[in-house]
């Protein structure tokens, strides 16, 4: 990919203009290495030619090239991931996916973009592995969330309906994309539910482990927000652990010095009042049918 095409295509996906600088900088210091541009080149045509690519493992070879390229591995590990963007814009039209599932796809690297230079500082991604299950085509982005295939971890009833342990079910995901719209959380339950159904043996089950499904948050936030009503959905199964994802919240803060924490936000102020407190925070996980999801 050219320079100036990589450039417009951070641009065309709302990439901040200063982070869009900054990775066409590391892109050409990238392209300026031998071993790097060999690289790249190398497994866009394989991946064209509809090879299998383990994008971890590539990802990890250019982050053995940092003392010859010095790009941060952050940063390296984003521009492969958009390097390649293209190609999987073209494999998405291909299989006859929505053009918005692909917009979907580099939302979500603008969301992880944006972490990363919060959390860091560094305009790339902190948990770039992710991106691997969208260019392997089993993980979706589907307007508000994101969903992918998983076996149930719990056997489940109700309503007349049931999954047990092991039959599929639908993982939720939530990409950092702001406020959590019933609308939209709606059409996208919907387009996941048409989508994964015919693949299913049991009936469409939702399954989501996050710390938006935490048991206290009835006590922590107003009855009716976007947390309180996304949780509502599901019918909450058990804790899950601590994953450190105070950082979703508060960011680059030190969450060991509540005291010192910002209080900017409602859901600042609820969390801040829950560790000056001594109590624990964590996840949770949750499940329901999707038969019985109502707007």
């Amino acid at each position: 990919m050219k320079s100036e095409d990589f450039y417009a295509f951070c641009g065309e996906f709302g990439f901040p203009e200063e982070a869009c600088r900054e990775l066409l900088e590391n892109y050409e210091k990238l392209l300026s290495f031998d071993r790097a541009r060999m690289l790249l080149e190398d497994v866009r045509a394989r991946w064209e030619r509809g090879e299998s690519l383990d994008f971890c493992r590539v990802c990890g070879d250019l982050r053995g090239m940092r003392a010859e390229t010095r790009v941060h591995p952050f940063t390296s590990d984003m521009i492969f991931y958009l390097y390649l963007a293209p190609t999987l814009r073209k494999l998405y039209e291909k299989r006859g996916y929505p053009a918005r599932w692909f917009t979907g796809v580099m939302e979500d690297l603008r969301c992880k973009l944006l972490e990363c230079r919060t959390v860091y500082g560094i305009w790339g991604s902190f948990v770039s592995s992710w991106f691997a299950r969208f260019y392997q085509f089993s993980l979706f982005a589907m307007g508000r969330l994101e969903f992918c295939l998983i076996p149930c971890p719990f056997d489940y009833e109700k309503g007349g309906l049931s999954i047990r342990k092991g039959q599929k079910c639908v993982d939720v995901h939530i990409p950092s994309k702001g406020k959590l719209v019933r609308r939209e959380l709606a059409d996208s339950y919907r387009e996941a539910a048409e989508f994964f159904g015919p693949m299913l043996e049991a009936p469409v089950a939702f399954y989501c482990e996050s710390w938006l499904l935490f048991e206290h948050h009835a006590e922590m936030l107003r009855e009716g927000c976007g947390i309180r009503r996304f949780a509502e959905d599901y019918t909450y199964m058990r804790s899950a652990p601590d994953e450190q994802d105070l950082w979703r919240i508060f960011g680059a803060e030190d969450t060991e010095t509540p005291q010192n924490l910002s209080e900017d936000t409602s859901l600042k102020r609820a969390y801040k009042k829950r560790l000056l407190e001594g109590k624990p925070v964590y996840g949770g996980e949750g499940i329901f049918f999707y038969r019985f999801f109502e707007i």
